[in-house]
């Protein structure tokens, strides 16, 4: 729990956050075979671990110190000596600068304070020096000069006592402040990979190739996409649920409605109106391209309550004429307009909703109002013509 906090106020803070998924693996060799994994995957679109940071650490163990010190210092000697030369000094400034605020990066990611401001005061003097060669004070430059000189005289001895690069990644994470170690690793000694994703995730059939890649390797991960998938589930599963309850309670009480030897078949006629209207329904959500979601899901027993009133109200002005040959021409006049008139209310009073800009009201309305316009229809039109077929 206590993680599942933490993550949950870092993925907050984190732009973009609904495609990313953190990963918690037992070591890091465990954490690289993730990695490898995850860099197949088309859907994947960036990953970052312990392990990007330091590799780009570990670029400074090929530097040889000495060597760039060197070339600083005759760096240094020829700026002296070719003042005058302002297109290739100030590009040379440029580079030496580009290379200090690296090293500057690179010391303070390490907590190295004393390196990092001795290597800030090296920065400020060459940016003094570019400002100056605007107006070629020579006088002044050349005490900046000699300023630097003694800098970097100071830097390289203390870089020779103080700066330590890591061999490992442990030893990098072990140099790291508390802070930053805890983005890379958990305090129960798990490594964390952090993994980007492509918002094609939640398309269909896309998150469970990228679990089924991954599963081989870990299962313990989270990620809003995973999250939206348990939801998906969770609704799909009461969908089934209420949708099937409410037939088989309303099928119950049809039964004790309709007692005596039409019980069964008059449950059945009752309902049978609602089912089709129920799948025209699902149908035109289908090529509307309307799903069910946390708001539309509640039309599936709304639906099934309003629509069992139409043929209840049918079939009893059908069983009250037992001996009229025209008992369903008559039941039907008796009724098609109460229906017709109500229905028609029902599905203006869901229509409203198509006007709403809360997210997911006009989808319910859409849905109620093929829901309700399917299920009136078939009640007029085929519960009559099947009563007229049986008799």
């Amino acid at each position: 729990k206590a993680r599942d906090a933490r993550l949950q106020a870092g993925i907050g803070e984190t732009e973009g956050a609904g495609d990313f998924f953190l990963f918690f693996l037992a070591d890091q060799d465990e954490a690289d075979r993730l990695e490898r994994v995850l860099r197949q995957l088309p859907l994947v679109i960036e990953v970052s671990s312990v392990r990007n940071y330091f590799e780009q650490t570990s670029v400074l163990q090929d530097l040889n110190l000495g060597q760039l010190f060197a070339q600083s210092n005759r760096f240094l000697d020829d700026l002296a000596a070719n003042l005058g030369r302002n297109d290739e000094l100030e590009a040379q400034l440029a580079d030496t600068e580009n290379s200090l605020r690296f090293w500057r990066d690179q010391a303070n990611l390490f907590g190295q304070n004393a390196f990092v401001e001795l290597l800030n005061r090296l920065i400020e003097q060459l940016t003094q020096i570019q400002v100056q060669l605007g107006t070629l004070n020579v006088e002044a430059l050349t005490a900046n000069l000699f300023q630097l000189q003694a800098l970097v005289g100071q830097v390289e001895q203390l870089t020779a006592n103080t700066l330590l690069i890591p061999d490992s990644i442990d030893e990098f994470l072990g140099a790291l402040p508390a802070e930053l170690r805890n983005q890379f690793i958990t305090q129960g000694g798990e490594f964390i990979v952090y993994v980007q994703v492509s918002k094609a995730i939640y398309l269909e059939g896309n998150y469970e190739r990228f679990i089924g890649a991954v599963e081989p390797v870990t299962s313990n991960y989270i990620g809003l996409p995973m999250i939206q998938h348990q939801l998906e589930l969770a609704m799909e599963q009461d969908f089934w649920v209420s949708t099937l309850g409410a037939f088989g309670l309303i099928f119950v009480s049809l039964l004790a409605d309709f007692a005596g030897p039409w019980m069964l078949r008059a449950a059945l006629l009752v309902l049978l109106p609602l089912g089709l209207g129920y799948v025209w329904m699902l149908g035109g959500m289908g090529l509307l391209k309307l799903s069910f979601n946390l708001t539309n899901m509640v039309i599936s027993p709304l639906l099934i309550g309003i629509g069992v009133d139409n043929g209840i109200h049918l079939i009893h002005r059908y069983l009250e004429r037992p001996d009229d040959p025209q008992r369903v021409q008559r039941a039907t006049e008796s009724v098609a307009m109460p229906t017709l008139i109500a229905n028609l209310a029902t599905m203006a009073a869901f229509g409203s909703l198509l006007f709403a800009s809360t997210p997911g009201l006009p989808v319910l309305g859409k849905s109620a109002v093929i829901g309700v316009g399917a299920v009136a229809f078939c009640s007029l039109t085929l519960l009559p013509a099947v009563l007229a077929r049986r008799r």
